[in-house]
């Protein structure tokens, strides 16, 4: 029974990847440049390109998957892997929004030492300053058998 939840704990992860990823890339294919975004006008027309804010096309998102067990008093380690199509490495944020005490994010890597067993689960904001994209993940604490 354990296996089984475990399953559809991933395969509901990779089943939100790819619609995010289908999202992504549709809107990157699909977007209007200087027409209008959901139906609102841009009215700036006269204002000077280099004075209006400047937009990103693109959603930055996470397309790693995070490790999804883990074990009691042992380092847990997550390397986000970000796309972001129009933005650099250097302008790309991570933010841990929600998560266990003992989670944090240091430069980029998602960390921690569990000191419970069980179901955890958190939330990454990805972000590039203009756009962000928030992912829940889920992990499985287990004691450790020796």
């Amino acid at each position: 029974m354990e296996k089984s939840r475990e399953f559809k704990i991933v395969l509901s992860s990779l089943a939100v990847l790819f619609i995010l990823s289908f999202a992504s890339v549709y809107m990157l294919f699909n977007g209007k440049e200087d027409e209008s975004v959901l139906g609102a006008k841009d009215n700036r027309m006269n204002v000077k390109d280099e004075e209006k804010p400047q937009y990103s096309k693109g959603i930055p998102y996470i397309f790693s998957q995070p490790p999804v067990s883990a074990f009691v008093g042992e380092k847990y380690e997550y390397i986000p892997r970000v796309v972001d199509l129009d933005s650099q490495d250097s302008d790309i944020t991570l933010e841990l929004i929600d998560g266990p005490n003992w989670m944090y994010i240091l430069d980029g890597v998602v960390q921690g030492v569990p000191t419970d067993s069980g179901q955890e689960s958190f939330v990454i904001e990805v972000s590039d300053g203009y756009n962000s994209l928030q992912e829940k993940s889920y992990i499985i604490v287990q004691e450790k058998n020796e």
